[in-house]
Order: C-alpha cells, then sequence, then structure tokens
C-alpha cells in the first residue's frame, strides 16, 4: 500500500523536513511532496560562512536533551555533529546606558549547536529524503476534500492531489490553508502573532577589538527605546564558529529592517568593545515572523483540535505555529505528525 501513499507536506522548515524524514523510514515507499514559498529549504534555521566564519542566521543553539528524544537524533546520528555551547560558565551581562552589569547566573549547561552551524540540520534532513518531490518557491494557497482525500491548491492555481496532507506552515499561511476545512485550527494560527527581528553577525579583526570581552555577551536592558536588544560574543560563546583572528559576534535588533538594524549593532558593538575600525564583514537576516508569540490558552487550544482533525481525511499540524519555536520542538512535532498520518493510512503505530 506504500506505494501508492501520496503525503503532501505544507512547509519546509526543520517541522516539514523532519515530518518527510519520518515518513521516509516509516513508509519508505510512500510519494512525499514538499512545498515552500521561499526560495531554500529550512524556515528560520538559516546561515552561511564569511572569511572562515560560520554565521548562523536564525537559531544557533538547541537543548540537547530535547534534540536527544526525537527519531532523528539516531537515525541521523546527530550526536557526531553537535558540539557544547561553551561548558565554561561564563558570565552575561545586562547593559543599562553605557555600563555593563554581571547578570547573576543564566543558564547554558544543555545547550548544543551543531559543530557546522544550525543550518547542518537542515541539509541532513533534506539528504535523507530519497526522491522527495521539494517545490521551492511553490506556495500553497489553499486546501479542499476531494474524492480520494485532499486537493492541494497553489498560489498559482496549479493542483495537487494527496491521500493525507501535513500542514508545517507559520500562523498565517497556515490559517489561509486551514480556513475552509477546518475553521478552528485556523482560528487557533491566526491567534499567532509575530515579532519581527533581525540578527546581525558581525566579524573584526581580534587585533582592533579594543576591551577584554569577559563572558559571552549582553542583554540591553528592558524599556530602552533603540533597536538593539542582546549582544553575544559568538567566539566565546561557540569557539569554534571563528579562526582565532578574528572575533565573531551577534547581534539582536527588533525590526525586520536589515540597513537600520546593522547601524544600531554596529554602534552599540563598537562603543561596548571600543572598536573604532571598519569590520571585516557583517552578515544581516532579517525576519519579519521571527518569533511566534502565543496566546495564554494556545496549548489547550490546540489539544482541543484533536476531534475536528479526526473528523477530516488524514491531515496533521506541525510547527512553531502550534507546538513550539525550538528546533528540537519543531522536529519532534514533524515526527508526530508523521506518525498520526502512519497510524491513519497505513495502521503503523510508531
Amino acid at each position: 500500500m506504500n506505494d501508492s501513499l501520496r503525503v503532501a507536506i505544507l512547509g519546509g522548515g526543520v517541522a516539514g523536513l523532519a515530518c518527510a524524514f519520518r515518513l521516509r523510514c516509516i513508509a519508505p515507499d510512500a510519494r512525499l511532496t514538499i512545498l515552500d514559498a521561499a526560495s531554500r529549504l529550512g524556515g528560520k534555521v538559516d546561515g552561511d560562512v564569511v572569511k572562515g566564519c560560520i554565521v548562523d542566521g536564525g537559531p544557533d543553539l538547541c537543548v540537547g536533551a530535547k534534540l536527544e528524544r526525537t527519531h532523528a537524533f539516531e537515525a541521523l546520528a546527530l550526536d557526531s555533529r553537535l558540539i557544547p555551547v561553551n561548558p565554561n560558565r561564563l558570565p552575561t551581562y545586562r547593559r543599562g546606558g553605557a555600563a555593563l552589569h554581571l547578570l547573576p547566573f543564566v543558564m547554558t549547561d544543555g545547550l548544543v549547536t551543531f559543530r557546522r552551524g544550525m543550518r547542518d540540520v537542515v541539509q541532513l534532513l533534506a539528504g535523507a529524503l530519497g526522491g522527495a518531490d521539494v517545490r521551492t518557491g511553490v506556495a500553497a494557497r489553499a486546501i479542499e476534500r476531494s474524492k480520494h482525500g485532499w486537493r492541494v491548491i497553489t498560489a498559482s492555481g496549479a493542483l495537487l492531489e494527496a491521500d493525507a496532507v501535513v500542514v508545517a506552515l507559520p500562523g498565517p499561511a497556515a490559517a489561509a490553508v486551514l480556513s475552509g476545512v477546518a475553521p478552528n485550527a485556523a482560528l487557533v494560527a491566526s491567534r499567532v502573532k509575530y515579532a519581527p527581528m533581525t540578527t546581525v553577525s558581525v566579524g573584526w579583526a581580534a587585533s582592533d577589538v579594543a576591551h577584554d570581552l569577559g563572558g559571552t555577551g549582553y542583554l540591553v536592558s528592558g524599556g530602552t527605546s533603540g533597536l538593539v536588544s542582546a549582544c553575544t560574543w559568538t567566539s566565546r560563546k561557540i569557539p569554534s564558529r571563528s579562526p582565532p583572528d578574528i572575533v565573531l559576534m551577534r547581534g539582536y535588533a527588533r525590526g525586520a529592517d536589515a540597513a537600520a538594524a546593522t547601524d544600531a549593532v554596529l554602534a552599540d558593538m563598537r562603543e561596548v568593545a571600543g572598536i573604532t575600525t571598519d569590520p571585516l564583514f557583517v552578515r544581516a537576516f532579517a525576519w519579519s515572523d521571527a518569533i511566534p508569540k502565543y496566546a495564554l490558552d494556545h496549548s489547550i487550544s490546540v489539544r482541543a483540535l484533536d476531534e475536528e482533525i479526526a473528523s477530516l481525511p488524514p491531515l496533521a499540524l506541525a510547527g512553531a505555529a502550534f507546538h513550539g519555536v525550538g528546533v528540537p520542538d519543531c522536529i519532534a512535532s514533524g515526527e508526530r505528525a508523521a506518525e498520526s498520518i502512519a497510524a491513519r493510512i497505513l495502521r503503523v503505530v510508531a
């Protein structure tokens, strides 16, 4: 029966990719189609390599214990690709005005990252899909019930028939796709609001950084009107991210204006670290929908969707719009979605 199973996965972020990989393991002959509106896979997990520095554009670490509980952890031997965030208990500071104040304690135990950057997990998942039909630059506009299950309608009007659908999209896109078939799920997705953010990674010549960068960075006091909310000394937090002659820093700025964020972050770094020269490079990633902000009853509302979802042809929800923001949370939600589809169609309990 596996050779006739058609699954459309809407969203090629970490959750959608983890779902596809789990389905490939459960049903090797299933026909998997992944649609993503972006030009690349990975969603908020992005990155680059600049002058020998590994730059993360979105998340730069995750909770190791959560990752260990996923199917992908063992199946893809992720443990061999992970490194701990600097295990030394380096202090973190709070910036108030021009001064840095030591914070009493910031938990870093148990945090890990991928040796080659967080984008490594995207490449590993995407590379293990074994013939899946991956369509980037293709947005799903709606889904509707059909004779054999589902019909996916893309933004261009193209149609895709599927026995099962997994929705692993950001809140607004998920709400639009679900509105015609699962109004309660669409409502929950529509209530997820997003805070825009820009990360700005900057490489400085080590000889140009005047002040000793003790600790791993600083948080900016709440209530300030500036754009910068935090700055990380990436070279201290994750030493392997940069060669010895470059100090890699990353600033976090409110809003999705990359130019304004870059100016603000550079000014902040120069003031704090006593830098008067130009950087070796700047790499900014602007996210209009960076951080999901859930309603207080979000988790209760998601659990209440079970009856609506069960009344429809095989359908599953995954990703940060429904099940948590961290990379391990997204992987786990994608895997659960795959297992629920397999249980309904193939009668397989994973």
